[in-house]
């Protein structure tokens, strides 16, 4: 059984006995040539929202929303001004029948203002970072009542803060392309502060029936082994959990 992490990013080498090495995406996303991972990410802004894309790239994700009549506004941030010019050049020839994505130049939350927007995806780029621009302006204080959340890596501590913060995963996927796997966070606000034990940290609320999580929790034990004595206590709970969650598939 082979496995391997991927440094930077949220990935893992299935297990030979897992056949499938790539998600199935749901009809509605689809039809709009969108992949297993950004249909996730589609999937978990809801009908109606008013969302803000924080690292947008090119602006695929709000494109799609904003084209499908899925959102009431649809904002594409980032910081690279290469990248928005070649979003807009692209978006310029689009026929849009309702709402029009617009595209934005700045870092994070920093653009926002009060009830701007009460839906913020962030994917593409490590939990250090997505904590940093959460730490810089706090989405509550705008309005923002879900993250949709896609991290590169740092994905257990990303889900340690937002839960001292208030933030309540109330759902969570994985999904491949190819042999590569991504998880998708979603999180609503309630002011609730929870602490989250390191072991819950590493699960967050993926499905113990989700087959991909036995890979995912064996990429972490390859990791903690490298850590040596200072991972060691963690590193028993982890062999623990995956010799009472055999791979069954």
């Amino acid at each position: 059984m082979a496995f391997s992490l991927r440094v930077g990013v949220v990935s893992f080498i299935l297990p030979a006995r897992i056949s499938v090495c790539r998600s199935e995406v749901p009809p509605q996303w689809g039809c709009w040539r969108l992949g297993p991972r950004l249909a996730s990410l589609a999937s978990g802004v809801p009908k109606g929202a008013r969302m803000a894309d924080i690292g947008t790239d090119h602006a695929l994700l709000p494109e799609v929303l904003a084209r499908a009549g899925w959102v009431e506004r649809a904002l594409g941030i980032d910081r690279a001004e290469d990248a928005l010019r070649a979003a807009r050049e692209r978006l310029d020839g689009v026929p849009w029948p309702g709402v029009r994505v617009e595209l934005w130049l700045g870092d994070g939350l920093g653009l926002l203002r009060a009830e701007m927007v009460d839906c913020a995806v962030m994917a593409g780029f490590g939990g250090r970072k997505m904590v940093e621009l959460l730490e810089r302006h706090p989405p509550e204080q705008l309005g923002i009542t879900r993250l949709v959340l896609q991290p590169t890596a740092g994905l257990p501590a990303l889900r340690r803060y937002l839960s001292r913060r208030g933030w309540q995963i109330v759902s969570e996927q994985i999904v491949c392309e190819g042999r590569r796997g991504f998880i998708t966070s979603i999180m609503i606000w309630d002011g609730r502060l929870r602490e989250l034990t390191s072991l819950e940290a590493l699960i967050g609320r993926v499905s113990v029936d989700e087959p991909l999580l036995f890979a995912w929790m064996h990429v972490q034990l390859q990791h903690l082994l490298r850590q040596g004595d200072r991972a060691r206590a963690l590193r028993a709970e982890v062999e623990k959990w995956l010799a009472h969650h055999p791979l069954t598939v």
